[in-house]
């Protein structure tokens, strides 16, 4: 699973304070940043974060300064100044990389690919991630490896990846594709829905689309989905059939972005004060299905 967010375009859209809360709300952003001061929306231009399994230890988040920050390496070694540490810098597989404190003790470091670009992982998971970087690029053909990895399409603030979708969802209600590609694009005023679901056979994409269709019916003429405000983007939501491929669409505003951003934020939180009420450890982001 891959999240890649445009953290220039969001700070200057009308949702930076929507985002910024609910990234203060996702545990595994306050166990990755601990007590370094670095603020996501004010600090970072482009980033990736990706996991394989939806385990926090195996979280990996690549990004960029801002544009109008200092190098790369500068912010790390402030960031590790402000949380009482001493950069200790060191060369691995030619980057130059140093231990990053995170709250859950998991061993990480932060790596520099170059003045802009850097990487937060565990030190087991950089050659696969240099492996990825490079066939990305040669399949896009972009321009460099950090492009490979944080390239998305023009205008889109948001685009999330996901392979062996089945590994987390347990339960739909609908046929599960192999792998999707979900996009957030500014068109003027409003903003693009854009998925790309691939199936294994025809026959089971045309079962998708039957699937959809129904259910999309049904939460139309759901007095509680009109209430949240989501009846019209429902409405316009139309599906596309080409082989095994699914392509969906629709039109949000920002104010719909809005509700379903503080939503998610709610849920969080409600997640967190279980946990403390219960005494648990904060486990961070959950499954899917959970």
């Amino acid at each position: 699973m891959a999240l890649r967010l445009d953290f220039e375009r969001i700070r200057n859209s009308p949702l930076r304070s929507d985002v910024e809360r609910l990234l203060e709300s996702i545990p595994d952003w306050r166990l990755l940043l601990g007590t370094t001061g670095v603020e996501p929306l004010r600090d970072f231009g482009r980033m990736l974060i990706a996991t394989p399994d939806l385990q926090r230890s195996s979280l990996i988040v690549i990004g960029e300064v801002a544009s109008d920050h200092v190098q790369a390496r500068e912010l790390a070694e402030e960031a590790l100044r402000l949380a009482g540490l001493s950069p200790e810098w060191q060369v691995e597989q030619g980057f130059l990389s140093l231990p990053w404190p995170s709250i859950d003790e998991v061993e990480r470091k932060l790596v520099l690919f170059d003045e802009r670009s850097f990487c937060v992982a565990r030190p087991e998971d950089l050659e696969r991630i240099l492996g990825i970087a490079e066939v990305r690029a040669k399949r896009q053909g972009a321009s460099s490896m950090i492009e490979g990895l944080l390239g998305m399409p023009p205008k889109v603030g948001l685009s999330l990846e996901v392979e062996g979708v089945s590994n987390y969802v347990r339960r739909s209600p609908c046929p599960l594709p192999l792998d999707f590609v979900l996009h957030l694009q500014e068109e003027l005023q409003r903003i693009r829905l854009f998925v790309e679901a691939r199936y294994p056979t025809e026959v089971e994409r045309g079962d998708a689309v039957h699937c959809f269709g129904e259910l999309k019916n049904r939460l139309v003429s759901n007095p509680f989905v009109a209430l949240l405000g989501f009846a019209q983007p429902l409405e316009f939501l139309t599906f596309e059939g080409d082989g095994v491929f699914l392509r969906v669409h629709t039109y949000l505003t920002y104010t719909h972005l809005r509700n379903a951003i503080r939503s998610v934020e709610d849920w969080f939180r409600r997640k967190v004060t279980r946990n403390e009420g219960e005494g648990g450890e904060d486990r961070g982001s959950p499954r899917v299905s959970e």
